[in-house]
């Protein structure tokens, strides 16, 4: 898979809360940023949207923007 499509399935695992499939989309030593703030771990991201989960039920991401680079997907 490509940058695109990794960052494509990632999206789709959290939508469906599958931490398992978000596990191994993941390289080790993963960082994430959200929204421009500060970056954090894949435990982190992971516990976040585990919270979020809980509160939003049917949870979807919608107008979708991402840009690929050398380092991964912004």
């Amino acid at each position: 898979m490509n940058n695109e499509q990794i960052a494509a399935a990632l999206f789709s695992a959290f939508e469906r809360s599958d931490m398992e499939a978000v596990h191994a989309l993941c390289a080790s030593g993963f960082r994430a940023r959200q929204n421009f703030n500060i970056e954090f771990d894949l435990e982190t991201l992971i516990q976040f949207s585990q919270a979020v989960s809980t509160v939003v039920k049917n949870f979807r991401y919608k107008d979708i923007k991402r840009s690929t680079t050398e380092r991964g997907i912004c």
